[in-house]
């Protein structure tokens, strides 16, 4: 074989060995891109896992335990339907619907207990500052004492002919002021004004809420000025620390001369003491 027969083989073998390298070189692409395009299998060792074991689970179970609440909702016995106003010492315990707190002893607290006590029972506050308050017993509070100063004689600040008389002259100032404004007279409106209002005091001042007499004796107007104070301030405390009894307490107690705890009866509220 001449020289120039063998340069062609050669440069045939270069040929084929350059498209044999091509050849291989598209085929690693493709085998490359057909991987990256296929889906994964699932990673089951992260989306099986094992349920967390409670602590009542141990080694030798079967499987894991429930443990069920037994309580039942509306179950008097379920501590979030207990109704505590009880004195321990120098603190009270309150508990109203899971709420749970304790004061420190003031009077305004044993005058509630009082009233929480006696619920829908008008409680004369001169009684209630004389000490008559009931005393825990199997059957609840005592209501004997309650009433150990109420059957007392107490003199209105006004009697029925001061207050018939004040309000007749009530009735004719509203004519005078009606008068004296249809007749552009100011300076008598003026004065017919000032008069009702001064009558309208005395009148709020000597008659409560519903037409009922407030009583006259310094004791018994003391009384009522010192327990609706101590009342007052006892609620704010128990607001603070217990809103849900703060926001019950607040609609159903009433102060002054007579003191009550009127609950809605369609809900009643059995309190332990």
């Amino acid at each position: 074989m001449n020289g120039g027969g063998m340069v062609g083989m050669m440069l045939g073998m270069l040929l084929w060995l350059v498209v044999l390298i091509v050849v291989v070189v598209l085929v690693t692409v493709w085998a490359v891109s057909w991987m990256k395009g296929r889906p994964k299998p699932p990673n089951y060792s992260a989306a099986v896992r094992q349920p967390e074991m409670p602590r009542s689970w141990s080694p030798g179970s079967i499987g894991p335990t429930v443990v069920l609440d037994e309580r039942v909702a509306g179950d008097p016995s379920s501590p979030s339907q207990r109704y505590v106003f009880k004195r321990e010492g120098e603190y009270w315990t309150l508990d109203y619907q899971g709420q749970v707190s304790r004061l420190k002893d003031r009077g305004g607290l044993r005058y509630l207990a009082t009233l929480l006590a006696n619920p829908h029972r008008e409680i004369f506050a001169l009684d209630l500052v004389n000490g008559a308050t009931p005393k825990p017993s199997r059957d609840g509070w005592k209501n004997a004492d309650v009433t150990a100063s109420s059957s007392r004689v107490v003199e209105p600040l006004l009697d029925d002919r001061a207050k018939a008389a004040y309000r007749t002259r009530l009735d004719e100032l509203e004519g005078e002021l009606s008068e004296a404004e249809r007749f552009n007279d100011p300076e008598r409106a003026s004065r017919a004004r000032a008069e009702r209002d001064a009558l309208t005091r005395e009148l709020a001042r000597a008659v409560g809420l519903g037409g009922r007499d407030r009583p006259s004796g310094s004791p018994a107007e003391r009384a009522r000025i010192s327990v609706t104070k101590s009342i007052k301030a006892a609620l704010n405390s128990i607001a603070a620390a217990n809103p849900t009894l703060g926001r019950h307490l607040d609609s159903t107690i009433r102060t002054g001369t007579f003191c009550s705890y009127s609950p809605d009866p369609q809900a009643p509220v059995h309190w332990e003491f």
